[in-house]
């Protein structure tokens, strides 16, 4: 359908217009339910308090880890969101070569 869009547009291209009018009319119920999805699951996320919680208690028990070995509390910070950076790094790695071996 596309192939036939360009097709149209570069033999005429005052077609450009009235076609992607017609291609937002017909598509645009549909993008909108698949984003009204995306959102309902972003505030099902964003409401789940116990994933949240779960995830403070991890930092703070890590936090706590490190004063209970020796560290101050200002190193003990600054190494949670060390870790926090470095996952942060190697997540971002991971996600770029997938989207490079597409």
């Amino acid at each position: 359908m596309f192939n036939k869009l360009i097709e149209m547009v570069m033999s005429n291209p005052k077609l450009a217009k009235p076609m992607v009018s017609e291609l937002v009319d017909q598509y645009k119920p549909l993008l909108y339910g698949v984003a009204e999805e995306l959102f309902n699951i972003y505030k099902d996320y964003a409401n789940n308090t116990e994933y949240f919680s779960t995830t403070a208690i991890a930092k703070k028990n890590q936090f706590d880890a490190y004063v209970n070995v020796g560290f101050t509390s200002e190193q003990s910070m600054s190494l949670v969101l060390n870790d926090a950076k470095k996952l942060e790094d190697r997540l971002n790695k991971l996600s770029s070569g997938v989207k490079s071996k597409k």
